[in-house]
């Protein structure tokens, strides 16, 4: 599949100065000796509702309308009595195209995962003073904050993720897919043409999934997320079977800066600035600390 291609320009948001990424303490050095970070197959998000199929009622979406909706333009007929005459003629063949529709839907929940997993992703966030992010992702605390410069070649693309409507997002694809079936029916098309808008269907199912991984339930909104979206076999997946792990590289020159966490073990800090002093030499180390309900931070692990 290569790398995913789709219109951005529309989900494309102004990227801020940096992104942070939560880890555990134990993940920080694999990092850093491997300057590649992992990305998440989105089937095994930690949020099991993440990117799942919507409950969708297609009586709402209503496909038989549409289809009548667009054979009539083509037959140059408005909403009168012989539209509906002509509409009565054609109902075997709509009841025929309204069940295929209905029937690839169902199709496309059932392989849902499945077409997921050829993708790969990486969360990022705007900010490194969310006490909720270092209880969920950096181990109560335990953990460390990766800085990373946003417009380094791993992360400038990366598009900001939305908080519900996805039942929203889903609908309006399937409103346009079947709207494209009935106008390519209604006109007559050729078989070759027909083709053609096979290939642009897929494409959109394409598109759809990409958009998709980029919705999050309401309740998701406080991590501020965004998120790098890669195929599985794009060139900047680095894929290691021997660990279950994918993989993007970064260079050194795109780590910022190490912020350990109010509970991070000193020793694991130390092994931690031994290599970093090694490998990432103008990295500023920095130790996140309490002052009463607040979240504040100083220079230097041992701070």
């Amino acid at each position: 599949m290569g790398r995913v291609k789709t219109r951005t320009s529309d989900l494309r948001s102004t990227l801020p100065e940096f992104f942070y990424k939560y880890s555990p303490i134990e993940s920080i050095s694999p990092i850093l000796e491997s300057s590649s970070i992992k990305v998440a197959d989105p089937t095994g998000f930690n949020d099991p509702f993440d990117c799942n199929f919507p409950l969708l009622d297609l009586n709402k979406i209503n496909v038989l309308k549409m289809l009548k909706l667009e054979f009539g333009k083509s037959l140059g007929l408005s909403n009168n009595s012989q539209f509906n005459q002509e509409m009565n003629r054609l109902r075997p063949r709509l009841n025929e195209m309204t069940e295929e529709v209905i029937r690839l839907t169902s199709e496309m929940a059932r392989e849902w995962d499945v077409l997921l997993s050829r993708f790969r992703v990486l969360s990022l966030t705007t900010k490194p003073d969310n006490i909720l992010m270092w209880s969920h992702y950096a181990n109560y605390h335990k953990g460390a904050v990766l800085k990373f410069k946003s417009k380094a070649p791993a992360f400038k693309s990366a598009l900001k993720v939305k908080y519900g409507g996805g039942e929203k997002l889903m609908s309006m694809f399937l409103t346009a897919a079947t709207t494209d079936l009935a106008r390519s029916i209604s006109q007559g098309r050729p078989e070759s043409e027909v083709d053609k808008l096979a290939a642009q269907m897929s494409t959109k199912n394409l598109e759809l999934l990409f958009r998709y991984l980029l919705i999050k339930r309401d309740e998701w909104a406080y991590e501020q997320e965004y998120r790098v979206i890669l195929s599985v076999d794009s060139p900047e997946v680095t894929q290691k079977p021997e660990c279950n792990l994918d993989t993007v590289s970064f260079a050194a020159e795109d780590l910022s800066e190490i912020i350990f966490g109010v509970n991070t073990p000193a020793k694991e800090m130390q092994n931690v600035e031994n290599l970093v002093q090694l490998r990432f030499p103008d990295v500023r180390i920095t130790r996140a600390q309490k002052r009463g309900l607040d979240l504040f931070f100083t220079d230097g692990a041992q701070a």
